[in-house]
């Protein structure tokens, strides 16, 4: 019988405790100006150039394009919020922001002018889940907001207004949507076939139909104001 020493298993129990308890890599952080100046002048080419964990801040400014989210936990955030913070259509029939990956943070920006045909949204997540959409004035768009076979996200603080649908989603689920205004819109907050959601404390003013759901079942609404 092997007998292993004993400074041998002390070297092993201090190998595996630091393995446990070292901290991972915080992932890297990109700035964008759309004046120059910083590590990228528009959204797309820092979303090129990010990796998973990656964080991407927006200062001040006007942003002119569309941006295809394709990398998985990400961060999208303005330097300073949406009142100072613009992303408009370049192609107003796309979409402003396209998420096709989950765990996409996107917050404090205006996104409008996705404006041509029936489908185009400021934020669109499609087959997306765990994103967080915040703080964000999503304006003049077809959709404000629109998930497409989207769980598990989570919408907070957003105001989606002059749209002609505000907050949709279509075949989502589980999904929270909390705190968020929609106004002035055809349609305030839609769901359709879209269950298991909570909607909790959102305001939904001065829309042709302000909380609608259609062909959807089991969802939680709570402490919502429409009118």
């Amino acid at each position: 019988m092997r007998f292993v020493s004993k400074k041998f298993l002390v070297v092993l129990l201090a190998l595996l405790v630091f393995s446990v308890i070292a901290p991972v890599a915080a992932g890297a952080t990109w700035y964008v100006d759309d004046d120059g100046g910083s590590d990228f002048t528009s959204i797309q080419a820092a979303v090129n150039a990010a990796n998973t964990g990656d964080t991407i801040i927006v200062r001040d400014g006007t942003y002119i394009e569309n941006v295809d989210v394709n990398v998985s936990n990400i961060k999208i955030q303005s330097e300073n919020g949406f009142a100072s913070t613009t992303v408009s259509a370049s192609y107003y029939n796309d979409h402003v922001f396209d998420v096709t990956e989950d765990y996409v943070n996107i917050s404090g920006f205006t996104v409008e002018c996705a404006t041509t045909g029936s489908s185009r949204a400021g934020i669109y997540l499609n087959g997306s889940n765990n994103c967080n959409i915040s703080d964000n004035n999503v304006t003049n768009n077809y959709y404000g907001i629109y998930l497409e076979s989207s769980s598990n996200n989570t919408l907070t603080d957003n105001t989606a207004s002059d749209n002609v649908f505000g907050i949709y989603l279509g075949s989502s689920s589980n999904n929270t949507l909390t705190d968020n205004t929609a106004s002035d819109n055809d349609r305030g907050i839609h769901l359709r076939s879209s269950s298991d959601n909570t909607l909790k404390g959102n305001t939904a003013s001065n829309n042709y139909f302000g909380i609608y759901l259609s062909s959807s079942s089991h969802n939680t609404l709570t402490n919502n104001t429409a009118n």
